[in-house]
């Protein structure tokens, strides 16, 4: 409608001349600007929240991965394991923030851990289900053992270091987090 309304502007300037029909033209050209700026500032602002919080997530599933329960202790206790967290990762795929060509890492990166995480997660229902149903001594210490020294965690981790590094290497000045980031007080 805007762009409508400025050729029509345009057109009354060129039939009749004059003052009004051009600074009619030029205010609704500014809008028509003005809607593409705002769009593109809200974006810039909308991935550096996105970047940040999904930074702060991976830094709760650092956490989680690093936690006692995950590398062995307690080998002969039965546990309720923590999950890792996806939902801004689920967020930032679906937001279309990072779908640019300079994203497509990132966006690749992102799915990866999607995956694994939710591979992870399944696996840790199985184990508690295998040391619930099987709640011998020597159960409980096998599957914790296999859960701390099993190639799977090992995967997880590596997949949350190499995301956490992009994230830190490409994207720090968008998201404001660097390596010096406390990100808990």
């Amino acid at each position: 409608m805007l762009i409508l309304a400025n050729l029509t502007s345009i057109c009354w300037y060129w039939v009749e001349g004059g003052f009004e029909p051009a600074i009619t033209s030029i205010l609704i050209f500014t809008a028509i600007i003005g809607i593409f700026v705002e769009r593109w500032i809200n974006n810039k602002a909308r991935r550096s929240e996105l970047l940040h919080a999904l930074v702060h997530e991976l830094y709760i599933n650092s956490g989680v991965l690093a936690s006692p329960e995950m590398n062995g202790a307690d080998l002969e206790k039965t546990k309720i394991f923590t999950r890792l967290n996806t939902s801004m990762v689920d967020a930032c795929l679906v937001s279309g923030c990072f779908m640019e060509d300079s994203d497509k890492k990132l966006f690749k990166l992102l799915h990866d851990w999607k995956a694994y995480s939710t591979q992870f997660n399944s696996r840790l229902t199985a184990t508690e289900s295998a040391i619930i149903l099987n709640s011998t001594k020597e159960n409980i210490s096998l599957w914790n053992a296999k859960l701390s020294t099993g190639k799977t965690l090992k995967q997880i981790q590596e997949r949350l270091t190499g995301l956490g590094s992009l994230l830190l290497d490409d994207y720090s000045k968008e998201s404001g987090i660097t390596d010096d980031t406390i990100l808990f007080n």
